[in-house]
């Protein structure tokens, strides 16, 4: 009797394993590609080399195929190097958007490797987005071929390339701007932060989020207008940032379907997302007093021109595991090459995360401290939400920076 008991116990063991199992999205490793390099070519003082590789059944291709991507090499190669992945809009099925990326990969710093990827076939058209759509059952809780191959040559270039895994960056325009959210922000374990340009949509994000791996999506700078099509389900990404309290950094205007960001607000434009670290804390904003309300899509509302969390910068002090600190501050005009009004005074609510050493128990209670200059100012108690959170509500912030630190309450 005994042993039919442990092996009922161990059926029922390994059933809830596979649903757990089934909850998360399924990957593959880079190290089951095996790309050969087939050109060389020199582009903005970068070396770019393009590799092929065969995409098999592993990656979920039900006939095997080859793809390829184009890795911009880093002119320092002392230490080592962050990596910035570009994705192409739709545009690139002319085969030519790839090199407007190489300068801007150049631009990120001499330290920098480049990744782009491609996906200029019908089969995998709008990231994977679109693969999704054909079989939603299929891929609601796994990754479309197109998704497991842009991960597997993420992870290819890593280890190739002595890519710092604390310091990689995805930036996407329109198709490339839908697919940096979809494929960025459910993979918090792997990105520090994202930036995208007029996304083409943001449906591959919204369904996505739910089965994300990492619960700490990374901060994202998003761009958009409301004279764009494409903005219609904007008001629905904003919706989910604010209710899941994501770090979203935006900003919009009425220049339609095209990536012209240095006409928006300085703050926005200029903000440091290169220099977010995936090993690092952030805090999240909401109910923030100087933000704007997005008009919507073709609507003429207040707020033609507009941002959300654009004028907030932040930097880690302290994250051990008898406490945290992390200093909290508006942009000045010094700190921006273009003028901007910028507000005197900022009221907002911070919830903070991606906390390394300092362990924050779900609900339970901690003390936090708000100083300025050495003297406090503020202070009380909170109780951390089921998810581990912690966000403190109407904390005032200016361009002196205040010191928010966290206690436990033992």
């Amino acid at each position: 009797m005994k042993k039919v008991a442990f092996l009922i116990v161990l059926i029922l063991f390994c059933s809830w394993q596979l649903v757990i199992a089934r909850k998360t999205i399924t990957g593959t490793k880079g190290s089951d590609l095996i790309p050969t390099n087939i050109s060389i070519q020199e582009i903005a003082g970068r070396t770019v080399l393009r590799y092929e590789h065969e995409c098999s059944v592993k990656l979920g291709y039900k006939v095997a195929q080859n793809r390829f991507f184009d890795v911009v090499t880093p002119k320092d190669s002392s230490s080592k190097h962050p990596l910035l992945i570009c994705l192409h809009s739709a545009g690139e099925k002319n085969n030519t958007e790839w090199r407007t990326n190489v300068p801007r990969i150049a631009a990120a710093g001499d330290d920098f490797v480049g990744l782009i990827p491609n996906c200029n076939f019908d089969t995998e058209w709008w990231w994977g987005y679109n693969e999704m759509l054909t079989d939603k059952k299929k891929y609601e809780d796994s990754l479309t071929p197109t998704e497991a191959r842009i991960l597997a040559e993420i992870e290819w270039v890593v280890q190739k390339y002595n890519v710092d895994r604390n310091r990689i960056y995805m930036h996407g325009i329109s198709m490339g701007g839908s697919g940096t959210l979809g494929i960025g922000m459910s993979h918090g374990d792997i990105f520090a932060a994202l930036f995208a340009g007029v996304p083409a949509g943001a449906n591959h994000m919204l369904i996505r989020q739910s089965i994300a791996k990492d619960k700490n999506p990374p901060p994202a700078l998003i761009f958009f207008s409301q004279t764009d099509d494409w903005s219609a389900e904007m008001p629905l990404l904003l919706k989910a940032a604010k209710e899941n309290r994501y770090a979203i950094m935006c900003a919009w205007g009425p220049w339609g379907h095209q990536n012209h960001y240095e006409m928006t607000n300085p703050a926005a434009f200029e903000f440091p997302w290169l220099s977010i670290r995936r090993n690092e804390a952030y805090p999240v904003f909401t109910n923030t007093s100087s933000d704007q309300k997005f008009p919507g899509c073709k609507s003429k509302e207040p707020d033609q021109e507009g941002q959300i969390n654009a004028y907030f910068r932040w930097t880690n002090i302290k994250d051990q595991p008898n406490g945290f600190a992390m200093q909290i501050k508006l942009v000045s005009q010094e700190e921006l090459k273009n003028k901007v009004e910028l507000p005197n005074e900022v009221v907002t609510d911070i919830t903070l995360r991606r906390i390394q050493q300092f362990t924050i128990y779900p609900e339970k209670d901690y003390r936090w401290t708000v100083e300025l200059s050495g003297c406090k100012t503020s202070g009380g108690r909170v109780k951390a939400d089921m998810d581990g959170l912690i966000t403190i509500p109407g904390i005032k912030v200016t361009a002196q920076p205040l010191r928010l630190t966290i206690f436990s309450q033992e």
